[in-house]
């Protein structure tokens, strides 16, 4: 009968427990909105340009504002971007970073003019471009170099940074699709051209750099310390109630 009684209160300590935890975990589940959301990581590096300069980003992605297949902006255009003009506040007004991306982290290294790490607060006023090039990507899989309407995507489709931006776009057969980011004439890292970066917008010895690779990432959600701590707090409680119980059953044997 003691043991039985010593069972019964080992499970009703479990069972406590465990109750405990399932509402910490259901705390720590994404919500129906941060399930909506894709995580890309992308990587970037200057060897095909013939520097040292790399970078990796993190982006955000609200998928209902994603098209795929399709474009941002919806009635695509590109900016008019080049060494002698480091910005078009019309086409970043037009296609706000915003629109698409909510939240951005990117690392450039080795570049010796605009390393650092950057976010969505160095964008106010960027600029964004995706472009699938008439197909669906796969997301479960690497962008770079999936099949488009026309060439790989990820394909550079001209030498930047050139007189402006290309506007090989406009012929499918000829384009590979595009995902880049545009901001003001700050030292920021910037698209200067079909999936390249510049390290510091497209001033004059800045290094650019090519889209390596993009792929989905496991979406991080973020945890407060207070959920950490009723989920702690839980556990000790059972384990504490747990204890009480055998001292008591071991006080009772003894008197017994």
């Amino acid at each position: 009968m003691k043991q039985l009684v010593k069972h019964l209160s080992d499970l009703a300590c479990k069972i406590s427990f465990l109750g405990l935890s399932a509402v910490g975990f259901g705390l720590l589940m994404p919500s129906a909105s941060q399930a909506a959301d894709i995580t890309f990581k992308a990587v970037w590096s200057g060897t095909y340009f013939f520097n040292t300069a790399s970078a990796v980003g993190y982006f955000t992605i609200d998928s209902a504002a994603l098209p795929n297949p399709g474009n941002k902006p919806s009635n695509f255009s590109v900016p008019n971007i080049s060494i002698n003009n480091t910005t078009d506040p019309v086409f970043n007004a037009k296609s706000p970073i915003t629109s698409l991306i909510k939240a951005l982290t990117i690392t450039v290294t080795g570049s010796g003019l605009g390393d650092g790490t950057y976010t969505l607060d160095d964008y106010p006023d960027g600029g964004v471009i995706w472009n699938t090039n008439g197909v669906s990507l796969d997301f479960s899989k690497e962008l770079v170099g999936q099949p488009t309407q026309g060439l790989p995507w990820g394909t550079i489709v001209s030498t930047p940074p050139g007189t402006s931006y290309s506007t090989s776009y406009l012929k499918p057969a000829n384009y590979g699709g595009d995902f880049n980011i545009f901001d003001p004439p700050d030292c920021v890292p910037t698209g200067v051209e079909t999936f390249v970066l510049a390290t510091c917008s497209a001033k004059s010895g800045t290094k650019l750099m090519r889209l390596e690779s993009l792929r989905a990432v496991p979406t991080p959600v973020p945890v407060p310390g207070a959920v950490i701590g009723v989920i702690v707090a839980g556990g000790l409680l059972g384990i504490s109630r747990k204890k009480k119980r055998v001292a008591s059953s071991e006080i009772t044997e003894l008197q017994v």
